[in-house]
Formats: structure tokens, C-alpha cells, sequence
């Protein structure tokens, strides 16, 4: 199996449990996905854009133990990158990590994962630029999602699937971060999660990383 056939199983929910896995044995590279059965079809109708917000102060913040500027700089001579992309039922989120510091990494991303630390700074800072996105860069710079967010709300009126994944800039303003720890209790659940793993793992790691 190919990484791009994981991935597309991954993201359309293939009905292989729990778990979709893609072990390569001579891989030096370890790649984690989270998929959660939650997207912007999940955002109340004055708060449009929460989910997308609840994801990116997940992935863009830091844990219960490290703030985000502490992370960055722990994760930067290691090149690793911690990645979601949020879409109308779903949510993604990614790392990549080489073997040699598959440890560090994980341990940062699940801290992330289960104990977001969801701190006000880090709350203004994306809310100005997720503002920034829908009020300004996609209506007047981004010529390609506009066309397609227009044709969404032509084809999806008065319907969850309408509105930008990025919200409105009136459902953004009325967010707060209680809202965003709200929703995620409420939504980022192992219920409504599948686990993508693929690489240079072993049965210990996949078995921690479904146990967390």
C-alpha cells in the first residue's frame, strides 16, 4: 500500500476499525494522523468558525507543559512540524517525525492532543489572523477559494455545508475560549476519532499511541 492510498483511506473513513496502519520497515520516518469525525457542519449558527479555531489552537498553541514558544524552539532543529486541516465533516491532524526523534515529538504532540493548553494569548493571536483570513485575504487575495466558497454558498444555501470552514467574521467575534474548550469536550472524543500511523513504528508505539 502507498502512502498516498493510506492517506486517502485514512481521510474517507475506510471501515478497518480504529486503527489504519502502514508499517514500512526500512522507513526512517514515522507519520501519526488523527482523524476526527467533526468539522464546520458542527458549528453552531452564531458561532461559525469554531471548529476551525477549536483545531488550529489544538495544533498552533502549546500543552499543559510547554507554552507554544517553548515548543517551537524544541522542535525546530529536529524539523518537525505539527499540521491539522479542517474540512466540512472532518478533522486532521498530522505530525512527521524522524525515528530518531519520534519520542520527543509524540510526547509534544500528545500533550497537545489531550491536554491543550488553550491559553487566552494564543487564542487572540489565531482569532486576529483566522479574522484576518475571512475578512480580508480570501475576498481580496485569494481569487481560487473564493470561487470555490462562492460556489459552496450557491450550491449548500441555508445549509451547514454554505459557510467557510473559516467561519464569519461575526461568528469568529462571538467565540471565546470557554466556547473553544466546549466544543472541544464535546467533539474531540475517542469516539469520534481514527488513528492513522505509518513508517518506521513498532507494535509499542502503535500500541501506546491507541492506549493514549
Amino acid at each position: 500500500m502507498s502512502i498516498l492510498m493510506f492517506c486517502a483511506m485514512l481521510s474517507i473513513g475506510v471501515p478497518q476499525g480504529e486503527v489504519v496502519t502502514l508499517p514500512i520497515a526500512n522507513s526512517n520516518h514515522v507519520i501519526v494522523k488523527l482523524m476526527f469525525q467533526v468539522g464546520s457542519v458542527d458549528d453552531p449558527a452564531d458561532k461559525r468558525g469554531l471548529t476551525n479555531l477549536t483545531a488550529r489552537l489544538i495544533s498552533e498553541g502549546g500543552n499543559k507543559t510547554m507554552t507554544k514558544q517553548q515548543i517551537d524552539e524544541m522542535i525546530y532543529p529536529m524539523a518537525v512540524s505539527f499540521n491539522v486541516s479542517v474540512d466540512k465533516e472532518v478533522t486532521v491532524f498530522t505530525t512527521r517525525a524522524h525515528v530518531d526523534n519520534l519520542e520527543k515529538t509524540y510526547e509534544i504532540f500528545r500533550g497537545l492532543m489531550l491536554e491543550p493548553r488553550f491559553d487566552e494569548s494564543d487564542f487572540k493571536r489565531l482569532l486576529k489572523d483566522t479574522r484576518k483570513d475571512v475578512s480580508e485575504d480570501i475576498p481580496n487575495n485569494n481569487d481560487e477559494v473564493l470561487s470555490k466558497r462562492v460556489l459552496d454558498t450557491l450550491l449548500f444555501e441555508n445549509h451547514p455545508y454554505g459557510p467557510l470552514v473559516e467561519g464569519t467574521a461575526a461568528g469568529l467575534d462571538s467565540i471565546s475560549v470557554d466556547d473553544i474548550k466546549a466544543h472541544y469536550k464535546k467533539y474531540f472524543t475517542s469516539k469520534c476519532l481514527m488513528i492513522g500511523l505509518a513508517g518506521g513504528y513498532d507494535h509499542a508505539f502503535q500500541k501506546r499511541v491507541v492506549t493514549d
